[in-house]
């Protein structure tokens, strides 16, 4: 099949006049004016959380690493810094409740152990940990077997 010089002519006309539609500006009219996109940045680590605890129960990033925590669970669960673990360190995180599909980020700036638990289904049954960096971790989480 070969394409006649018209048809050339006329799909170039108007490959043209879209490409020019588009430095008119903002046309004022919200269904052809497409709010912009983010999307968050990849994690370097992410735990699923789930009726049987936080997969996996540790990860292990460097520090300035995102970790995600993504709820593939039907019920709402939360992350809430854990201080009682031995060798935890003091940390804070705002960590509403993930409901389910939803997911939470943080990055982790400095060395050390930072345990968490679901508050709502309690430490003994969900628990988890990061470990940031070159950190000897020797003790158990409440929630291992």
């Amino acid at each position: 099949m070969t394409t006649s010089r018209r048809e050339l002519l006329a799909a170039a006309g108007t490959f043209l006049a879209v490409g020019l539609a588009g430095c008119n500006g903002d046309s004022g009219d919200p269904a052809t004016t497409a709010p912009p996109t983010t999307s968050p940045p990849p994690a370097d680590a992410t735990v699923e959380i789930d009726a049987g605890g936080f997969t996996p129960l540790r990860v292990s990033v460097d520090p300035g690493d995102r970790v995600r925590w993504e709820n593939v669970d039907e019920t709402a669960h939360d992350v809430t810094p854990d201080t009682e673990v031995g060798g935890a360190a003091d940390w804070e995180f705002e960590a509403d409740t993930v409901d389910s599909g939803d997911r939470l980020d943080r990055v982790f700036e400095e060395r050390g152990l930072y345990a968490y638990r679901c508050t709502i289904h309690g430490r003994e049954a969900m628990c988890g940990a990061v470990v940031v960096g070159d950190v000897s971790v020797d003790t158990a989480l409440p929630c291992q077997d």
